[in-house]
């Protein structure tokens, strides 16, 4: 019989496999699992992973995948205006029905 040290050991080395056999126990899916959905996309953006399809060789839906799985990488333009806004003249309300 193993240990609780022994136990605590195994279950920290293959975290990611026991996080997947709950959530399997909790949805009854598996998270490699492929399915199918339908979207609704500009055809703009349709054309874009079309063009994206045709010159790296990978399915649509790969694309997405690895886009939406990486880190995205926020521009600094994005970030200098985000800081303008946080910066901004702002008043406080407490009671919003005696302030207006």
């Amino acid at each position: 019989m193993l240990s609780d040290k022994e136990i605590r050991k195994t279950i920290e080395k293959h975290r990611e496999i026991f996080e997947t056999l709950e959530n399997y126990d909790k949805t009854r899916e598996v998270p490699f699992q492929r399915k199918r959905i339908d979207l609704t996309l500009s055809i703009r953006t349709i054309n874009k992973l079309k063009r994206l399809k045709e010159q790296t060789g990978k399915p649509i839906s790969r694309i997405i995948e690895e886009k939406i799985e990486e880190n995205p990488k926020v521009r600094g333009e994005y970030l200098k205006r985000l800081e303008v806004v946080r910066r901004g003249k702002f008043v406080k309300v407490d009671d919003f029905k005696k302030r207006y």
